[in-house]
């Protein structure tokens, strides 16, 4: 497999293929500049990979690199192999007459002879092992170790790695995503990959002494860097969290170590990004001996981070996909195969690895069982939607048993954004491929077992690469830049098999919806007109602070195959399958979904949606909102209040003088009222049995609500011996977080104090503060607690009854509110005893189960604006 230019990670895993094939990634296409160990500058395009390396000047010309680092002009001896001829290259500009006239007796694009590639790759396979893939579906974990030489320190953070690997939006240097990103997008949020990363290490040799090259150009001792690498890590990794299949094996070791890789022009002492296995070693419990590796940096210069399109590539292998590129090194013509429209071909390089391409559809399908095809085999109007965010395929069988075109619709979006074009690309897929894949020869000779017909080809496919016409080119899908609008048994190119019989399965009238990002087509003829399907949302239940639960009801197909259900849920109306989304099957009938991961106190949109060949329809927007967190905090107390007690606090609204409570209270009674980005003044003192001692004040409000009193919210800090009473400002920050919060109030005998401590002298109490964006908003508030309360008390003056029920009441966690035939969607209200609205939803007729759990004790109102006139009830929670 050719090698891609390091100037992405050589995120190779130490993850084992699923056959015994040692696998890599094609080499950048683009050329580089790079150095001779005399200083001179040549520019060359690299070729080949760890096992067959070798590269070729611009204008063709074959190279090998020498002993000491130089590249030399290479010739083929009588036998076919490729010699070092001992004339150093220079630029072309540079060539002296006697390099001009050995040149102009030499070929270009020479290869090397099926014996040299023979014996380079088996000095590389003796070690390889068998293995099965690695899992394509769930939450999984790899293992990354960082590693630099005792003369090259590794210059990027270990954090600058984790972000490359796991961080969600990832945008660092133009990215697309992180790896994590990658894998989410193309397996439709059914893989979520997390790499842990340790180091960076220091290997005990220079990097020479690993990296070097033997006679054959191969690296000396790349193997005993892993294997330190591995034992280094050893004391801050678990490697037994890394066996996710319980197989006794870790499934997967990255290797990155410092500097520049010799595929991208490092030098000869640099490690060639490869992967291979170590002797085995037992650590945690688990046997170590697959792994993958590669550079720290872009290029051959600078100081530039890697990019995803390499790891991605090599990790893709681990999940069992082979390259779809030619393998065999240029022996009988260079093959496109799936070219720059897939991550296991040139698309890994895609903006330079930044963007890399989706896999292919018979990968997501076939291989990784993230998809399945729809088999057409009577006539219909077709839609396929965009692959990068839609399971959209389709399967036409031809005459020969196990052959097939596969289609799928490629756009330029998301990770798709660099393709060489927009269109659907039907591939043909041979009846064999599944045999070439287990050698990773898929696509290195003639008849290319998976690849894209070609729309713009003038012929059809012979036993020459050009044959197959332009595949990375905007030309390549339908209808594409030539605007080929059919493909048939009689079109160039056609879709007979390769046996030359006819399919006389028509695909006519290809139209592209850019808007829409969608490709229609009539097959057979065409049939009955498709619309999409109908679908009806469910109302929100099962609600807390961070879930709840949803669903609908698909009742029409539309006149085909319903393929996916689900629900769409955002903070903002009118979500779509570009927002959120949980699949919940398919086909028609009552469904259910649950949404997770929710922020608390938040409204959602949720919408029910169901996919079929014409498209998504969706059901009507429901909404409803999270309860709030519940938080948890610390104790804190005086373990004797008997000599000295808190015996005043006075703050916004809070007014309580009391006597010894024992050590600790927490007031429910009173809140306190704040608003963002003011001063708000506290009072407080200290009550005495006799003498007067000094006591420590602190006060805390806790105003990010994340449940833990810090240092930076410690608004009072100082200490007194006095029972007078003592005043101190409080500035409420602008960023505080909306809503009702905690704040404890702290006094400790001749001591500071933390605000999580018991202590043997003194008093603690914690009240309630709520904190509003304006004063209004306090107002407003107050205003509409009376307006309950007015209701409320007018409701039980007319003693009517009662149209909705409240159930159990009083509750401890859960409530039912039953409507009892009030019709259509309400606003259902709850507020506390002072007014402050606490929860908030839209209910229809069937009424709602309310998560109260999170809820103070107390009396609760519920305030329901039906059409006619609010009504109110109380409940009590326990």
């Amino acid at each position: 497999m050719k090698k891609l230019y390091s100037i992405i990670v050589c995120a190779v895993f130490m993850l084992t293929a699923y056959v015994q094939v040692s696998y890599s990634a094609p080499a950048y296409p683009n050329p580089i500049e790079f150095k001779q160990p005399d200083g001179s500058i040549i520019s060359i395009i690299l070729k080949g990979d760890e096992k067959v390396k070798w590269a070729e000047t611009i204008d063709g010309y074959t190279i090998l690199a020498n002993r000491d680092g130089f590249y030399e002009y290479a010739y083929q001896n009588d036998f076919g192999d490729l010699i070092l001829s001992g004339i150093k290259v220079t630029q072309e500009s540079h060539r002296d007459t006697s390099t001009k006239s050995f040149l102009q007796n030499t070929s270009k694009g020479l290869h090397y002879s099926q014996e040299q590639v023979m014996h380079m790759k088996v000095i590389w396979e003796i070690n390889d092992v068998q293995s099965k893939a690695f899992p394509t579906s769930g939450s999984r974990k790899l293992v990354c170790i960082l590693v630099g030489f005792k003369d090259k320190a590794f210059t990027k953070t270990r954090t600058e790695f984790v972000n490359l690997f796991n961080q969600v939006g990832y945008t660092t240097g133009g990215a697309t995503g992180s790896v994590k990103d990658y894998y989410l997008e193309n397996s439709y949020g059914q893989f979520n990959l997390t790499v842990d990363v340790f180091g960076p290490f220091t290997a005990s040799q220079n990097m020479s002494y690993y990296g070097a090259n033997d006679s054959y150009g191969n690296d000396v001792r790349p193997r005993e860097l892993v294997t330190e690498a591995v034992k280094l890590a050893d004391s801050q990794a678990n490697y037994a969290d890394y066996d996710n299949d319980n197989d006794g094996k870790v499934d997967a070791v990255y290797i990155i170590y410092a500097g520049y890789g010799e595929e991208a022009g490092g030098g000869t002492n640099c490690i060639w990004a490869h992967a291979w296995n170590i002797s085995t070693i037992t650590l945690d419990g688990k046997q170590i001996s697959s792994y993958s590796c590669s550079a720290e940096l872009r290029g051959n210069s600078g100081t530039t981070l890697t990019s995803i399109g390499v790891i991605c590539h090599e990790f893709g292998h681990t999940l069992g996909a082979p390259d779809y590129y030619d393998t065999n090194y240029g022996t009988g013509g260079q093959f496109e195969g799936t070219g720059n429209w897939d991550m296991m071909a040139g698309g890994s390089w895609n903006n330079s690895g930044l963007t890399p391409a989706h896999h292919n559809a018979f990968t997501k399908i076939y291989i990784y069982n993230w998809a399945t095809a729809t088999t057409l085999s009577s006539a219909a109007d077709v839609t396929v939607l965009n692959s990068a965010e839609n399971k959209s395929f389709f399967r036409i069988n031809t005459a020969t048993s196990g052959e097939y075109f596969l289609l799928e619709n490629r756009e330029k979006h998301k990770f798709d954004a660099y393709l060489p074009g927009s269109g659907m690309l039907i591939y043909h897929v041979h009846s064999g491929v599944m045999t070439s894949a287990a050698s990773n020869t898929v696509n290195t000779t003639h008849p290319q077992r998976m690849y894209p017909k070609c729309a713009s080809a003038t012929t059809n496919p012979s036993s020459t690469p050009s044959s197959y016409g332009s595949i990375n080119s905007a030309g390549c899908p339908y209808p594409g830049s030539a605007n080929k609008t059919s493909f048939t048994d009689t079109t160039t190119p056609h879709s007979k098999s390769w046996a030359g019989a006819n399919t006389a399965r028509p695909i006519t009238n290809i139209t592209r919806n850019a808007t829409n990002k969608t490709v229609s087509f009539a097959f057979m003829g065409g049939g009955s007109t498709v619309t999409v399907p109908t679908v009806s949302t469910t109302a929100a239940s099962n609600i807390t602070s961070n879930s709840a639960t949803s669903g609908g009801n698909v009742t029409a197909t539309g006149g085909a195959t319903v393929t996916e259900r689900g629900i769409v849920f955002a903070t903002t109306q009118n979500p779509t399958i570009a927002n959120s989304k949980v699949v919940s099957g398919s086909g028609t009938g009552i469904f259910t979904a649950n949404m997770s991961g929710l922020a608390a106190s938040t409204t959602y949109y949720v919408r029910a949606y169901a996919t079929n060949s014409a498209g998504t329809a969706y059901g009507s927007q429901i909404s409803f909102t999270t309860l709030a967190a519940t938080v948890t905090y610390c104790a804190s107390k005086g373990n004797n209040a008997t000599y000295e007690w808190i015996d005043l606090v006075q703050f916004a609204g809070i007014n309580r003088t009391s006597g010894n409570d024992n050590g600790y209270i927490y007031i429910t009674s009173q809140t306190g009222s704040v608003v963002r980005g003011t001063t708000v003044p506290i009072y407080f003192s200290a009550g005495f049995q006799s003498t007067a001692y000094t006591e420590f004040w602190a006060i805390w409000i806790d105003f990010n609500k994340n449940g833990t009193f810090e240092d930076t919210e410690r608004v009072v800090n100082g200490s007194s011996s006095s029972s007078g009473t003592l005043t101190a400002n409080v500035t409420i920050p602008s960023t505080a977080q909306l809503g009702q919060t905690r704040m404890r109030v702290s006094m400790k005998y001749n001591a500071a104090q933390t605000a999580c401590e018991s202590f043997a002298y003194g008093e603690v109490e914690d009240y309630i503060v709520n904190i509003a964006s304006s004063k209004d908003e306090i107002t407003d508030q107050r205003i509409a607690m009376n307006d309950v309360n007015i209701l409320f008390a007018k409701q039980l003056d007319e003693n009517p009854v009662s149209p909705y029920t409240i159930y159990p009441n009083p509750a401890t966690d859960r409530i039912t509110v039953d409507l009892n035939g009030i019709q259509g969607n309400v606003t259902l209200k709850i507020y506390n005893i002072i007014g402050m609205l606490v929860y908030q939803e839209m209910v229809d007729e069937s009424g709602t189960t309310i998560d109260i759990s999170s809820l103070n004790k107390g009396v609760y109102f519920i305030y329901l604006d039906e059409e006619k006139e609010p009504i109110v009830r109380k409940f009590i929670k326990q």
